[in-house]
């Protein structure tokens, strides 16, 4: 009775400890049990052996389990999990190092009728016809490493040749100053402008948006104070070649722009918000020259409409207020900008622009904003179109806008657009956008424009 009790004692103790330690741990600690017992006269000789059998079947039975289960790796320091996030996302378990593989394409398809006057007056005919173009075809690397250096590089492929967009290095999370960046990139000024052209509420941008300066190359501070509710940026800026962000001269233009915007009302994770800004920009251009252009509201197809020609200036300037408000699926957005110009041969002239634009969406989401910039972000549908009732998420819009460029002697033109876009997010990557155009070029005529865009962003 003894051993059978001794035998139970020992396969009671050997489960006990399985758990806990290594198989050869167990089966030395089993051994050293057995002749334990052994010497004390606990066991006889028979079971001793019978015991040690069960002890070697058990750690070989072990022994062989554990060989056909795979080794799990520690993870290497530095590692990347590579995961997606509305875009390829690679990111180090300590959250140092963050990257962002993104791109977008944007296919256009339109039709433009001019009236016969409108006709005759633009060049060669053209703003006429029917077509398609590639309006953005772009790959873009961005993210952070050793979590205070940002950076991004985006080049657009648009024409066959690769045009470089923004390309800039950054220090982050500075006391007070926040953010300081350096290199190819949009400088502060209108809220149209700076959100994302994958973002917009229309295929294109409004008319007013002539006077933004776009991406020059210069370094800028910007932070988002009193927990993202107001935002700064103030930047010195050397004009540049779009496509190369290069420039050199002993006649450079130079800009300094700033903006600062602020959310005096703002609940629900941003579904009730008021959005009020304002961005100005000094422009010295030391003898050079000023030109001001713009196209209707469809770049497919169509020339520049209204357009200053080069007029020779010291400088500029350009006020840009801006309103934005969002009612759950109820948005409005209005901005007008006044440009100051100091001529050399003619008259100082003035000159404006503004647009006020509306959408409601029919599938109840709201226009997301993006508190730490000041801008409108990414829309997500509720629910993803897919063949089981998912609709995705309909936007339905208008807009009304003008562009002035008639003062003092100068007589580039006056142009109304009128706009009805309907945007179908079909998930948080994928977005087709229908747009009528009615553009009136003051005192000559009229033209009606249906443009398409296909779009996907990652």
């Amino acid at each position: 009775m003894s051993g059978r009790i001794a035998v139970a004692c020992l396969l009671a103790g050997l489960a006990w400890l399985a758990p806990f330690a290594p198989a050869v741990a167990s089966d030395r600690v089993a051994r050293a049990l057995l002749e334990a017992l052994k010497a004390n006269g606990t066991i006889d000789a028979k079971q001793y052996e019978d015991l040690s059998r069960l002890v070697e079947d058990e750690a070989a039975a072990e022994a062989q389990e554990a060989a056909a289960t795979p080794a799990v790796a520690a993870p290497r320091p530095g590692a990347l999990d590579v995961f997606w996030n509305q875009g390829i996302r690679l990111e180090s378990a300590d959250g140092a190092f963050k990257l962002r593989i993104g791109g977008r394409l944007q296919n256009d398809w339109g039709v433009l009728s001019p009236d016969q006057d409108l006709r005759e007056e633009l060049p060669n005919e053209a703003g006429q016809g029917s077509g398609t173009d590639w309006r953005r075809a772009r790959l873009a690397l961005s993210g952070s490493i050793y979590e205070r250096i940002g950076t991004k590089l985006e080049f657009d492929f648009v024409g066959g040749d690769a045009s470089l967009r923004d390309a800039y290095i950054e220090l982050m999370k500075l006391p007070y100053v926040g953010t300081f960046r350096v290199g190819h990139y949009k400088e502060p000024m209108s809220l149209d402008e700076l959100t994302s052209d994958s973002y917009t509420m229309f295929i294109e941008r409004s008319v007013m948006n002539a006077f933004a300066p776009s991406r020059n190359t210069g370094f800028m501070l910007q932070n988002a104070p009193l927990e993202q509710r107001m935002t700064w940026a103030f930047g010195a800026f050397r004009a540049t070649d779009d496509t190369t962000g290069n420039g050199f001269s002993d006649d450079g233009t130079y800009n300094l722009t700033g903006r600062v915007t602020g959310l005096p009302w703002y609940e629900n994770d941003g579904t009730h918000l008021l959005h009020l800004g304002v961005s100005v920009t000094q422009k010295f251009l030391d003898q050079t020259s000023a030109r001001i252009r713009q196209r209707p509201e469809v770049r497919l197809g169509n020339p520049f409409f209204v357009d200053t020609g080069s007029i020779e200036a010291d400088g500029a300037q350009v006020v840009n207020p801006e309103l934005a408000l969002v009612y759950g699926p109820f948005s409005f957005q209005a901005e007008y900008a006044h440009t100051f110009l100091q001529a050399n041969d003619t008259p100082d002239p003035d000159f404006y622009g503004l647009y006020a634009q509306a959408s409601w969406f029919l599938t109840g989401e709201s226009r997301p904003y993006k508190t730490s910039e000041g801008i409108f972000d990414r829309v997500a549908p509720e629910r993803n179109f897919d063949l089981k009732g998912g609709l995705g998420a309909w936007e339905l819009a208008l807009r009304y806008s003008r562009l002035d460029l008639d003062d003092a002697d100068i007589e580039g033109g006056q142009l109304d657009d009128g706009t009805v876009g309907l945007n179908w997010y079909l998930n948080p990557n994928v977005k087709t956008s229908f747009n009528y155009v009615a553009a009136k070029l003051n005192g000559v005529g009229w033209t009606n424009q249906f443009v398409t865009r296909f779009q996907i962003d990652f």
